[in-house]
């Protein structure tokens, strides 16, 4: 029976897994943190709100007994809000979570991390498909992939730092569609211009 902490357990992404863990009977205990209120009806989500202290963080891996944690809390859409509120997100709460999850004392054996394809870049001469060994064709330009490229350097640190945690790293690519209504689903709503010679 698995006891899993989500953070972000207000986000589009947070709020749904708690939902489809909660159906999973190999699903002992579930408990969310985050700074907001879920927006999504839960029913056995424990909710706490907490920001970014690692020692209240590690109390609550500690007193909840969890031993899978999934980070779901990366921004990666720069029209979500200030880039440095980005910054503090994606680099500075992933420091003070794995601080959090640091050491032996604590249960917690699987981490899951939620990253972006951004990791990768996109330059005119990259493949149309990555694969895990191919390293980035440039350094990172972009406040985002800046911010992306740190928070996996900080997980990597932590895996080589904590054995016994199974680190999992998913790279989403940004999604396009309908919900939610990101940058690149706002400039394919731009009106198209058409040039006559």
């Amino acid at each position: 029976m698995s006891r899993i902490l989500i953070t972000g357990l207000s986000s589009r992404w947070g709020g749904p897994l708690a939902q489809a863990l909660e159906r999973d009977r190999g699903v002992e205990a579930i408990v969310g943190i985050d700074t907001e209120d879920p927006r999504h009806e839960l029913q056995r989500t424990e909710f706490v709100r907490v920001d970014a202290q690692p020692a209240l963080i590690r109390r609550i891996l500690a007193a909840a007994a969890i031993d899978t944690v999934v980070d779901t809390r990366i921004i990666t859409d720069p029209l979500a809000g200030p880039l440095a509120r980005a910054h503090q997100v994606n680099v500075e709460a992933t420091a003070a979570l794995l601080e959090a999850c640091s050491g032996t004392d604590l249960r917690v054996r699987r981490l899951i991390f939620k990253s972006s394809a951004q990791w990768y870049g996109s330059e005119p001469g990259d493949p149309g498909f990555f694969t895990e060994e191919q390293p980035r064709s440039r350094p990172a330009r972009t406040a985002i992939e800046r911010d992306v490229h740190d928070a996996e350097e900080a997980l990597g640190a932590f895996s080589a730092t904590n054995p016994h945690v199974t680190v999992t790293v998913l790279r989403f690519a940004t999604e396009i569609g309908s919900e939610p209504r990101g940058s690149q689903a706002a400039l394919l709503s731009l009106p198209v211009a058409v040039f006559h010679r």
